[in-house]
Formats: C-alpha cells, sequence, structure tokens
C-alpha cells in the first residue's frame, strides 16, 4: 500500500483556498440524494439541532455540539491551510476567531469559541487528513439543544456497507440551508479494528468541513466528522452552471471508487481530546496510557515533533 498523499479537497470557501481554484465536493451519494432538514417536523428537526454553522476568520464550515452543551468538533482545517499534495499546513486563524451559529431558543444564536481543547493537525508537517479534527469550548452553553452522544461500540464496529447519515450546511444545495443525506460506507480504514478514517457517498459541498457523520439509527450517534472529498473542476463548474449538484454511485473499484466523502472517525486522540474536554469517560479502552504524549492543545501552535505513520491510500492497490 502506498503511503496517504490523497487528491483531496478540503470542503471550504473559495476565499480560504490559496491556489485561487474554486473546489467544492457535489453529491456522490448510494441511497436518496439530500434533503433539507427543516423540510422534517419539528419534533424531528430537533434531533439534529446541535448541527450547526462554524466562521473562522473568513472561513465557513460545519460544526456540532458533541456530549456537551458548550463542546464542539470540527476539522483542523478551519484554523489550518493544508498545501495541496502534501501534508504541510500553516496557521490561518486561532480558536477566538471562530464563532459558532447553532439554532437556540427559537433564533440563530452566535457563540464565541474561547478555546481549543485539542487539535489533529502541528503545524507545518503534521496535517494528514485521517487527523483532520478540532475540539473547541464556547463561550456559552446551549442550553435547549441536545448534543450528539458518543456510543464508541459502534464506533469500533463500524462496516463497510453500513447505514450512516451526514448532517451539515453546504453551499450547493438548499441555499446553505442545513441537509441531510443517507448512504453506505464504501470504504473503511482498519476494517476489523478500530477505525481511523472512512470514505462514504451521503453528499456534502462547501461549507461540509467539519460537519456530522451520524448513525442511521434511532439514537443518531456521532461517528465522525466530514472533513475532505474529490470533484474536478470542470464538475465544479457543470454543477455551478447546471444548478444542480453532480451524482455519482460509489463504486468498490475502477475511477469512481473512492468518490465520496473523506471522514475522520471518532477514536485514538479525538476521542480523548473530547474526554478531556467534557470530563466523561466515553471509552476507557480508546485512551492512551498515562505516558502518551499529551493532545496539542491551544496553547501549542508552535512547531511540535511528532512521528507520523504513513496511511495507506484508500483502495490503492486497485488503481
Amino acid at each position: 500500500m502506498k503511503p496517504l498523499l490523497i487528491s483531496i479537497v478540503c470542503l471550504l470557501p473559495a476565499a480560504a483556498n490559496a491556489s485561487g481554484l474554486l473546489h467544492y465536493v457535489s453529491d456522490y451519494y448510494e441511497g436518496s440524494p439530500r434533503s433539507r432538514v427543516d423540510s422534517m417536523s419539528r419534533d424531528d428537526a430537533k434531533k439534529f439541532d446541535a448541527t450547526g454553522t462554524l466562521f473562522c476568520k473568513g472561513t465557513e464550515g460545519s460544526a456540532q455540539l458533541t456530549v456537551s452543551n458548550n463542546l464542539i468538533t470540527t476539522a483542523s482545517h478551519m484554523l489550518y491551510h493544508r498545501k495541496k499534495g502534501t501534508n504541510s499546513c500553516e496557521q490561518r486563524a486561532k480558536a477566538t476567531d471562530c464563532t459558532f451559529q447553532v439554532f437556540s431558543h427559537g433564533r440563530i444564536r452566535s457563540i464565541p469559541v474561547t478555546e481549543m481543547v485539542g487539535k489533529g493537525w502541528t503545524c507545518p508537517n503534521g496535517a494528514d487528513p485521517a487527523d483532520d479534527w478540532l475540539v473547541f469550548k464556547l463561550a456559552e452553553s446551549v442550553d435547549d439543544v441536545q448534543p450528539y452522544q458518543i456510543n464508541y461500540s459502534k464506533i469500533k464496529s463500524m462496516r463497510e456497507n453500513e447505514n450512516v447519515m451526514t448532517v451539515a450546511h453546504s453551499i450547493d444545495i438548499f441555499g446553505k440551508a442545513k441537509h441531510y443525506g443517507f448512504c453506505k460506507i464504501g470504504h473503511l480504514e482498519n476494517p476489523g479494528f478500530i477505525p481511523h478514517f472512512l470514505i462514504a457517498p451521503c453528499g456534502c459541498a462547501e461549507g461540509c468541513s467539519g460537519g456530522s457523520l451520524l448513525s442511521a439509527d434511532s439514537d443518531h450517534n456521532l461517528l465522525g466528522i466530514v472533513v475532505a472529498g474529490k470533484e474536478s473542476d470542470k464538475e465544479l463548474r457543470q454543477a455551478l452552471q447546471s444548478g444542480h449538484p453532480n451524482r455519482y454511485h460509489f463504486r468498490a473499484q475502477g475511477d469512481d471508487q473512492d468518490r465520496g466523502e473523506l471522514y475522520v472517525a471518532i477514536t485514538n486522540d479525538f476521542l480523548k481530546a473530547i474526554e478531556k474536554g467534557s470530563g466523561l469517560n466515553l471509552a476507557g479502552e480508546a485512551t492512551k496510557p498515562e505516558n502518551s504524549p499529551p493532545i496539542p492543545s491551544a496553547d501549542s501552535d508552535a512547531t511540535q515533533p511528532q512521528e507520523t505513520v504513513p496511511l495507506p491510500h484508500p483502495r490503492s492497490d486497485t488503481r
């Protein structure tokens, strides 16, 4: 297997792209196309109130309340720019530059981020797409919204072809209104062990970064976050000109073998940072021993030495 230097598109606004190119990810799905959350009954829609929009110094993405009313999870590239085709990155914003918008008490509330609890990327050379996560604390609790809960046994037992759903905001559909889509997991890294990342074609686009990957059952447990996807500039132009997202079915082999979104599963240091921020023991067996390196925090944005393990390209053996 080859090391992971995959051609991915971080689902960010064009303004945040230093190359000047417009990059979106269109509606790759296997199941049903995306639908508006606000088309549900209010009783059903409120199950997804925990998903909101995150603004960080000109960058717009998605985030969600996670196990606590003042804790959110999102993608590292909301704060850091990853250089295309490499694992190099540079900081473009601080945690305190971010504001979380969420539907609460009958209106959209804007709540500042006060603290970074943990992060997956350590710049300048630690921008592995499979570690593209952040955990933030908010200035206020969102007391009337139920945060997504984590059932670690569901994360550990994820399998290919399992039904999942994504909830997020995207610019290419519904005028950025919150959307949801169902699909099946197309590829899972480390099947049979604790999963690290996965690909699933539930449909996402610009603004979706950091959005919610949920179990498709009635509990809607948080399994991971969306961090990237794949679409050419030509496909993007076609989608924007037509006004309709491109749609593809996930295939295990061939040119479209990984036509879907890349998600980071809530395991390892990501899970440990959520435990740190919430004070909860979500899965004792998933946390690292006491002598493990500390999780990078808001006070450790300086360059840090970090051992990186090459990550296999999804399905690289079939390319």
